[in-house]
């Protein structure tokens, strides 16, 4: 009986978290797409391109923008995460040729919190997305079978 009971707590655990986890990646997409289309644009500058990698069972990459920006005299940093569907080398590769040090790209900027900001090439990845997403599943799935067994 016990046993069952820890199951639905570890479930009803794994379904909160990610559900905070999904709001966590999905919201800031949502703002921009949303609030953001009115904010003001600003120029920003490409300060250094890197290609990120971490292994599990293969090994992912992705490549990372760090970009600056100015708004009233004052400098802004940004971060630009470019993900690729399955985290290929190559294609990642490709990212860091596409936004070399010394690029410039369009940002918009919250007029109130001039700290937050975007640009169009701004969206989670893929490998985030699955690896949130199957974390319901997997709490649904414990819940549902201790339930029964209840």
């Amino acid at each position: 009986m016990l046993f069952y009971q820890f199951s639905i707590l570890v479930g009803v655990s794994l379904i909160i978290y990610s559900l905070d986890r999904l709001y966590r990646l999905l919201y800031p997409v949502y703002r921009a797409a949303t609030a953001g289309r009115n904010w003001p644009e600003a120029t920003a500058t490409v300060a250094n391109m890197r290609l990120n990698s971490f292994s599990r069972r293969r090994k992912y990459f992705w490549a990372e923008a760090k970009y600056f920006y100015r708004v009233d005299e004052v400098e802004y940093f940004g971060r630009l995460k470019l993900e690729t569907l399955i985290g290929r080398q190559e294609t990642a590769l490709q990212n860091t040729e596409k936004f070399p040090a010394g690029k410039k790209l369009l940002v918009r900027y919250n007029p109130e919190n001039p700290a937050e900001c975007y640009s169009k090439y701004d969206r989670p990845g893929a490998y985030e997305l699955i690896s949130i997403l199957w974390m319901p599943f997997c709490g649904a799935f414990l819940v549902l079978s201790a339930v029964t067994h209840l």
